[in-house]
């Protein structure tokens, strides 16, 4: 079946990664035209709003290599963390797969966007957060979590929740001290502080203020068209989220300590994600896009758990689910 693809303990297997990609955005690659849904504008950072404005005159070709190679590379990237962390056993390409089926779940999330650049810092930053475990001397780890954490804000501004992610991360990886707490804002503060001292020099205090804060803080601001479209598209999000949640014990289950303590800082991760949603301008349903990293690890690690049967079912309904909603312009009119 197709889970026996991503079944080894070869991370050379990742191969694999660009077939199943192939499959998930087969609908995207065959649209056949080129127009502004290939980059999604949304004005939610200064580096994303400056990094897709450069590429929005770029051909398809370009647009699509550079979606490839993010997604290829955080997908190797988190099945790296999973093994270095002791999340995975012999099947460490899960994680990395169920991350791509997440990050390509409904059509809104296809585009490139400034969630897919964000979303490579906070991987950066969960590695040195997870690195902090039972670390005597975590210093310049918890230092990083907060540089990270600051730059990924950076690209996408609601990924500033995740600062507290790192708070309640060193809670639950160790013993939480007020010292470590100040580190980790002193690696937020010096980004902010080059951030500062940049918009000074060019005198451009105002205009950064206004574009990384300003304009992007609001409170159930929704901007989603009412219709079956949209309605089964968040469906299929809050399908995944309920499968994650629901699957805690099947996750946990026979676990050591320090296995639980990771898993439950990937649940706070889905958590304070959702709820940095809420805080967002304008959203659209891209904006779910910003569990992917929680909630892709998390199936990963429940597939990878369960017998492989039940795996096997629930991830070809799931897959099968994916590919004909993206097909749905075809078939739904």
């Amino acid at each position: 079946m197709l889970l026996s693809l991503f079944r080894t303990n070869q991370i050379f297997n990742s191969f694999f990664f660009l077939l199943y990609l192939l499959v998930l955005r087969s609908s995207f690659l065959l649209q056949g035209e080129v127009d502004s849904s290939l980059i999604v504008l949304s004005n939610s950072g200064i580096l994303s709003d400056w990094l897709l404005g450069k590429l929005a005159d770029s051909s398809v070709l370009v647009i699509e290599a550079i979606t490839w190679i993010l997604l290829v590379g955080q997908a190797v990237y988190l099945s790296l963390i999973a093994r270095k962390h002791q999340l995975v056993a012999n099947q460490i390409l899960m994680p990395g797969a169920m991350y791509l089926l997440v990050m390509n779940l409904i059509p809104e999330f296809l585009p490139l966007s400034s969630i897919l650049f964000a979303n490579t810092f906070l991987m950066l930053a969960l590695n040195q957060l997870l690195k902090t475990y039972r670390h005597s001397s975590a210093a310049r780890l918890i230092f990083d979590v907060g540089i990270w954490v600051a730059v990924a804000c950076l690209f996408h501004f609601s990924y500033g929740g995740f600062i507290l992610l790192s708070l309640v991360g060193l809670g639950t990886l160790r013993a939480f001290k007020i010292s470590e707490a100040i580190t980790m804002w002193l690696g937020v503060l010096c980004i902010a502080f080059l951030l500062f001292a940049h918009a000074f020099w060019y005198d451009q205090l105002a205009i950064i203020w206004s574009e990384q804060v300003l304009n992007n803080v609001s409170w159930l601001d929704f901007q989603m068209n009412n219709d079956l479209v949209t309605y089964i598209s968040l469906s299929l999000v809050g399908i995944i989220v309920a499968i994650v949640i629901f699957g805690y014990s099947g996750i946990v289950q026979r676990q050591n300590i320090q296995f639980q303590k990771k898993v439950n800082v990937l649940y706070w991760t889905l958590l304070i994600g959702g709820i940095a949603i809420l805080f967002n301008v304008d959203n659209t349903v891209i904006q779910a896009a910003i569990i992917g990293i929680p909630a892709g690890v998390l199936l990963g690690l429940l597939l990878s758990n369960i017998s492989k049967t039940t795996a096997e079912v629930i991830h070809l309904l799931l897959f099968i689910a994916v590919v004909a909603w993206h097909y749905h312009p075809y078939w739904l009119k």
